[in-house]
């Protein structure tokens, strides 16, 4: 037994090493980018890229500024690289640069809307070598309208009148010329929000203050002998027309109110959260549409939401996942922080993830598709402008 006791250890020890050996459990990381390559990043060595972007699939402009001593206009080509980068100086009187649009006829050239400290808007027409083809302003506010198929300057003025209430004039500009379109145009509406004369109820206004949706009080109907009920209204300011709608629900149409009322930007699309949390709307003309994503929503950090139509009025939408979501914590294991991009053909009533990054956790992120690119802009944390870097992706083909 002295003998054989060791020899049967011994072939214990070997037999059973495989059934010991340390198993590789290290979860994998998780991909950076999905559906997309990075083409470019843009890091500027002093200062920071401001919130105007403007992206028209092959050019980009933004402003790189420290806030305070100096406030470029950069325009770079994604296929020329950093070396054939345009930079000159953002107007001074144009003061802090709200948005940015590439107009691609007859030449490309820049708008460029800006707040001076005053709070007033002005405007510039830019050509690409920076030279100032003509300026616009100031106003309360100043938008980039489509009227009659062509481009125009609306400039909204505002001033409070004796009573309380508030008379807005508008002026439509062409874009070229500076020539006013038409005739100077204003509206006087009382401090709760009513045009006498038009016998309407401003409820919010969209398209650069042209036009005041409300509701519009019905006509005298002789031969019933009464009043015929409200009806929901949208007032050109500009034409001095009415487009109006029944009211069949009037509970349904109060809450639509109440919702377009809170779009301060007055933009006539927009995706929004369903107050249940539980779907995404897609709103237009004041109307929305349930838009199914192809997704779990409940992955999602639903306050990230963020929409906008491209210029073949395809819908993109982004969210960020959180990382704690419901699912996630029932299986114990934080899911990766994606921000993911979605899309939905114009009249689709779904919407298909096209691609995600990874992000930084806590960060918020201003981004833009165009030409089968996603820009992305990676806002700086305790800061409420901009951001320290601007990267663009190109998105794989769908399917």
């Amino acid at each position: 037994m002295r003998r054989i006791l060791p020899l049967a250890l011994t072939l214990l020890a070997h037999t059973a090493a495989p059934t010991i050996a340390h198993a590789d459990v290290t979860a994998p990381r998780p991909a950076a980018l999905v559906g997309v390559t990075q083409q470019a990043r843009i890091a500027p060595s002093k200062g920071f890229v401001d919130d105007a972007v403007a992206f028209d699939g092959v050019r980009l402009a933004y402003i790189n500024t420290d806030g305070a001593t100096f406030a470029d206009l950069i325009v770079h080509d994604i296929n020329a690289g950093d070396a054939a980068d345009r930079r000159f100086p953002v107007p001074p009187d144009l003061g802090v640069i709200a948005s940015l649009r590439f107009l691609p006829d007859p030449e490309p050239r820049l708008f460029a809307i800006g707040h001076g400290d005053d709070g007033s808007a002005r405007a510039a027409l830019i050509a690409l070598d920076g030279k100032v083809v003509r300026r616009f302003g100031p106003a309360n506010d100043i938008t980039l309208v489509m009227r009659a198929g062509a481009p125009r300057v609306a400039l909204h003025r505002a001033k409070v009148t004796n009573r309380g209430g508030t008379q807005h004039q508008l002026e439509l500009v062409e874009l070229d010329k500076g020539k006013r379109v038409g005739k100077l145009r204003t509206i006087d509406v009382d401090g709760a929000g009513d045009v006498a004369r038009l016998e309407l109820h401003v409820n919010h206004w969209t398209d650069g203050f042209t036009h005041a949706i409300g509701t519009k009080g019905g006509h005298w109907d002789r031969k019933e002998d009464q009043r015929t009920p409200d009806v929901y209204a949208d007032y050109d300011v500009l034409d001095g027309t009415f487009t109006t709608a029944p009211v069949d629900d009037v509970m349904a149409l109060a809450k639509r109110m109440q919702i377009l009322a809170a779009r301060t930007t007055g933009e006539p699309v927009f995706v929004r959260m369903a107050d249940d949390l539980a779907g995404v709307e897609l709103w237009k003309a004041g109307t929305f549409t349930p838009l199914e994503l192809d997704q779990p929503i409940g992955q999602y950090d639903t306050g990230t939401l963020a929409g906008f139509v491209d210029a073949d009025a395809h819908v993109w939408l982004a969210m960020k996942v959180d990382p704690v979501n419901a699912a996630a914590v029932k299986k114990k294991i934080a899911d990766p922080e994606y921000l993911d991009l979605f899309a939905a053909a114009p009249e689709g009533t779904k919407a298909v993830r096209r691609a995600r990054v990874l992000v930084t956790p806590k960060k918020l992120y201003r981004w833009g598709v165009a030409s089968g690119r996603w820009w992305l802009l990676e806002r700086s944390v305790g800061f409420d402008r901009g951001g320290t870097s601007l990267t663009i992706y190109k998105l794989d083909s769908p399917g």
